[in-house]
């Protein structure tokens, strides 16, 4: 067997292991713009304030009628609430 010998990094020689293409950065920032620029123009759509104002009553009151029908009601009577109670 052969002795493993220690590698200091100061023994290595150093030389540039990546290299960038000349003029790389500079050209960089309109290259990614380029890229993400929209296909196509978008057009924002906006409602009549009458229009959103009215959606929203219409959503409120969808929520308090569903609400009105799926939440259970307990009125029981109260002599039958009594008697259900045990004494001491």
């Amino acid at each position: 067997m052969h002795a493993k010998k220690r590698i200091s990094l100061d023994d290595l020689e150093k030389k540039p292991v990546f290299t960038v293409p000349e003029g790389y950065f500079d050209q960089l920032p309109a290259q990614i713009s380029r890229r993400i620029q929209p296909a196509g123009k978008w057009r924002l759509i906006t409602l009549p304030a009458w229009l959103r104002y009215s959606t929203g009553v219409a959503v409120m009151a969808l929520v308090a009628l569903l609400g009105y029908w799926f939440y259970p009601s307990s009125q029981a009577d109260p002599a039958q609430v009594m008697a259900e109670v045990p004494e001491k």
